[in-house]
C-alpha cells in the first residue's frame, strides 16, 4: 500500500476460515478496516457525490 493508502485503511489478513466463508456466501464481513481518517475522508466523498446528484 502506498502511504496516503495506509493512512486510511488497517491492513487485514484473512484466515483461512474467513476465505472458505467467502467463497461458499460470496461475502465477508470485516470489522474496523478504515481509521478514522479513512472514515472522515469515505464521508467526505458520499457527502459531496450525495450534493452532486442532489442538485
Amino acid at each position: 500500500m502506498n502511504p496516503s493508502t495506509t493512512a486510511l485503511f488497517k491492513p487485514v489478513v484473512l484466515t483461512p476460515e474467513q476465505i472458505e466463508h467467502y467463497r461458499e456466501d460470496g461475502y465477508l464481513l470485516l470489522a474496523a478496516v478504515l481509521t478514522p481518517q479513512g472514515l472522515e475522508a469515505m464521508l467526505a466523498e458520499f457527502m459531496a457525490a450525495w450534493k452532486r446528484e442532489k442538485g
